[in-house]
């Protein structure tokens, strides 16, 4: 049955870093996601009610999840706009729980290249350019170094943020090795 859906593109298997045998599937049809979230129990009589709606969290919140799809699903345009469509990669997600020694960590997509660099890619949906301030770049550094510890990495690693418009000028965007817009995305 999964094989079916995954098939069909309804749900996608990711294998999660560091664990070549172990796989998570998600829901990636567009549709289904929106219907299960807006559709699906809103007993709601407003016509409008997805447009007088567009600043709420759930529809913020959804139109960051659907971003984070269309970027795995861009994955190979991704890679071209790094310039490294000749290199060979890996693509994965991880994540880790919080312990006593850390607080856990998720990264959206980790593209891993032949070359030992690993682009640890944060996907950020905003409806203008993003700026990092600085509890958000240490943030970044501690997942960074959540990373290399949990996963015992010896790569290079390189943030990389994938945005609908870009990093803005905030002074703590130097943490950021490379980014790639949503124009991007739609490249052939």
């Amino acid at each position: 049955m999964l094989t079916n859906l995954e098939e069909c593109d309804f749900i996608a298997k990711r294998t999660i870093f560091g664990k070549k045998s172990a796989s998570v599937y998600r829901l990636v049809d567009f549709y289904t996601l929106f219907y299960y979230k807006f559709i699906d129990g809103n007993n709601t009589l407003d016509d409008h009610w997805f447009t007088h709606n567009l600043d709420s969290r759930g529809v913020a919140a959804w139109m960051g999840l659907t971003f984070e799809l269309i970027c795995m699903q861009h994955h190979k345009q991704i890679k071209k706009a790094l310039g490294i469509s000749g290199v060979a990669t890996s693509v994965y997600t991880w994540k880790c729980e919080a312990t006593a020694e850390h607080s856990g960590a998720q990264i959206d997509m980790l593209i891993e290249r032949a070359d030992r660099m690993i682009h640890l890619c944060e996907i950020k949906y905003s409806h203008s350019p993003y700026n990092i301030d600085k509890d958000y770049a240490q943030t970044l550094r501690n997942r960074m170094t959540i990373f290399n510890q949990v996963t015992k990495n010896k790569k290079a690693l390189l943030h990389t943020f994938v945005t609908t418009f870009g990093l803005g000028q905030g002074k703590h965007n130097s943490i950021v090795h490379s980014e790639v817009i949503m124009d991007d995305l739609f490249q052939i």
